[in-house]
């Protein structure tokens, strides 16, 4: 029983399970309620038969092996699709193939390329993988890539999509032409997120999302719907009105743009695959929280003390600032990397932790802390304050145990050199 946006059902998410019947119907039964409405109320009967059952779904994967053979980079995407599926996730897919392929012929750390059954299980399924592929996602993989929609018609610039739900570079424009510049600079992880943001099989503890590029929204009423529905808008990209529609066919997709995305994506993974150094910078992660409690100490105002807490975020951003992990034996630095990724992803990403499944939708850096700007607002003396202040102050205690975590992580590493 898998549910959208959440993943394997357990007795806890019962009460998520729809309960409301829904149908599509055809344009043409569209445009003949339509114009029966105009002439006034009418009057529908609705009749639908649910299915609800277990079932067991199929993983598909491959193992590319590599020189260090104790470590992978995971690149995943969903197989699953509404009729043809040519944007989503024809596309994806090819493009996987595609960087599969070449990443064949320059072998570092090694690369396990996924498909899973559903979208939404890109991210967030507990289905078990099949005997003998790799499962151990918590100990030994560095990051976690995925794909969803490349090559999409009229869609935006890479650049600008991807930045929006990333701090990539800033240098460099769209697509292809800003690889070689990346080969210069320093990705970083952020602990923000959307609905999109991949946790699959563990990868809430993981670092780096490579997001789909929507088309730029046309003005429709589709197009308007799904976005305030699901995320986008004329800024950022959008959904285009064919999505998860009989509609999604090739003509859909821009060859162009499949060949540009493709390259965006094999020179993310060549590099996440050869680089000698993992490329994350997390003095930025600790840097990103440290900013976000602040703004949520101020608008929880005298219900919740965050002091202390942005203090620890801000001396970990400092501590790892002043690490000089470049300078540092690569093995020892990508090791302190993957450690530092396990202690401050969970809490950066995730209200769950890395074993419970978190709805597939919009949250904030340290999303267990979100809810200080609602606490600010509610009366002191009321039940609903108390409530959520003891549950604020579980939070501050789960994200002050990784900063300190993580700063004894960095202090050892300085001891040791």
């Amino acid at each position: 029983m898998h549910l959208a946006g959440l993943g394997d059902a357990d007795a806890g998410d019962r009460p998520l399970l729809p309960r409301t019947p829904s149908v599509a119907v055809t344009r043409a039964w569209g445009d003949r309620l339509l114009a029966l409405l105009a002439a006034g109320p009418v009057r529908a009967r609705l009749r639908t038969r649910p299915f609800l059952d277990w079932a067991e779904l199929p993983i598909v994967t491959a193992d590319l092996p590599g020189v260090h053979e104790d470590r992978f980079v995971l690149f995943s995407g969903h197989v699953d699709s509404w009729h043809y599926g040519a944007m989503d996730n024809g596309s994806a897919n090819a493009t996987q193939l595609e960087v599969a392929r070449l990443l064949a012929a320059r072998r570092g750390r090694c690369a396990a390329a996924c498909g899973w059954p559903s979208g939404r299980g890109t991210r967030t399924a507990a289905t078990p993988a099949p005997a003998g592929t790799r499962t151990s996602t918590g100990t030994t993989c560095t990051s976690a890539a995925s794909a969803t929609s490349t090559s999409t018609r009229s869609a935006r610039s890479a650049r600008r999509c991807w930045r929006r739900r990333r701090r990539w570079p800033r240098r460099g424009g769209s697509g292809a032409r800003s690889c070689a510049r990346w080969r210069e600079s320093n990705w970083t992880t952020s602990a923000s997120a959307d609905r999109a943001t991949s946790r699959s099989g563990g990868t809430a503890s993981l670092p780096v999302r490579l997001l789909s590029e929507q088309p730029r929204d046309d003005g429709s009423a589709t197009a308007t719907a799904l976005a305030q529905l699901l995320g986008g808008g004329s800024r950022a990209g959008g959904l285009g009105w064919w999505w998860h529609t009989t509609e999604d066919t090739l003509d859909k997709i821009d060859p162009d743009h499949l060949r540009r995305d493709a390259r965006v994506y094999a020179e993310a993974l060549r590099r996440l695959c050869t680089d000698e150094r993992l490329p994350f910078d997390y003095a930025a992660v600790a840097d990103e929280f440290a900013g976000a409690l602040a703004r949520y100490d101020t608008a929880a105002g005298a219900g919740l003390d965050l002091s202390g807490t942005l203090a620890l975020a801000r001396e970990l951003g400092a501590r790892i600032g002043a690490a000089d992990l470049a300078r540092r034996d690569p093995e020892r630095a990508n090791a302190l990397l993957l450690a530092l990724g396990r202690l401050l992803i969970p809490v950066g990403y995730t209200r769950g932790g890395p074993f419970e499944h978190d709805l597939a939708l919009g949250i904030e850096p340290l999303p267990g802390l979100a809810d200080a700007a609602r606490l600010g607002a509610l009366d002191p003396a009321s039940d609903d304050f108390r409530f959520l202040q003891t549950r604020l102050v579980r939070e501050r205690n789960r994200v002050k145990h990784a900063l300190r975590a993580a700063i004894r992580l960095v202090a050892a590493a300085d001891a040791a050199g």
